[in-house]
């Protein structure tokens, strides 16, 4: 069933083929991401790229973890893939290959420009987050990763609200299967996921994190 867990993947017969990622692992993992984001600061106007500095705070708090500082789980910041086509925001590797990881694709959301304009991003959170997991450029051999929603100037269920209404819009595309639900995953915490069948039968588990990022 989707609901509550990734599903197993066929894995071919070449023994070279990566291992999964270890599901056990993953609650954990979402739980330290989510304690790392607790006190999140909002990046000054002036800064160019807002979205990996944010990613930086995330990052920095994740090292100094001490499960993370013994193994074998480690945090990568904007990582390259193995195919070297693309870099990971956060990405997790476990000791089991190369292409065996877990990808945290950040974005932002109802941010405000500062000359004054304001923006949702959510197409740019599915088109050009949730989508490079469908479409197999990041995690192509896995069952499951997560986006990381940085929501600035918006209520978090007015973000998950949009999100929602976006990811209905591009269904198809998305190879839906079940949108956003509460996940049982992680069931003590605010986490959502969607749930996709993508080609070669493939099914594909996204977890959603939406966290706030406090005014200045």
């Amino acid at each position: 069933q989707a609901h509550g867990g990734t599903q197993k993947m066929k894995k071919a017969k070449d023994p070279c083929w990566p291992a999964l990622f270890p599901e056990d692992e993953i609650p954990g993992m979402i739980k330290d991401v989510l304690d790392a984001c607790v006190h999140l600061t909002r990046p000054p106007k002036s800064e160019k790229r807002p979205e990996e500095a944010i990613s930086r705070q995330v990052y920095q708090k994740l090292r100094s973890m001490t499960a993370y500082r013994r193994g074998p789980l480690e945090p990568h910041f904007e990582s390259w893939l193995p195919d070297l086509d693309g870099r990971a925001d956060i990405r997790f590797s476990c000791g089991k290959g190369i292409d065996t990881y877990f990808v945290f694709e950040a974005k932002r959301l109802f941010v405000t420009y500062p000359r004054g304009k304001k923006d949702s991003l959510v197409k740019e959170y599915v088109r050009e987050g949730m989508m490079r997991f469908v479409t197999g450029k990041y995690a192509p051999f896995q069952c499951s990763s997560a986006m990381l929603g940085y929501v600035h100037d918006a209520a978090l269920a007015a973000a998950r609200s949009a999100v929602t209404t976006e990811i209905a819009t591009n269904a198809d595309a998305l190879f839906l299967v079940r949108s956003l639900a509460a996940s049982s995953t992680v069931a003590d915490r605010q986490v959502d996921d969607s749930f996709h069948l993508l080609e070669n039968n493939r099914s594909f588990l996204i977890y959603h994190l939406l966290v706030s990022i406090p005014t200045e």
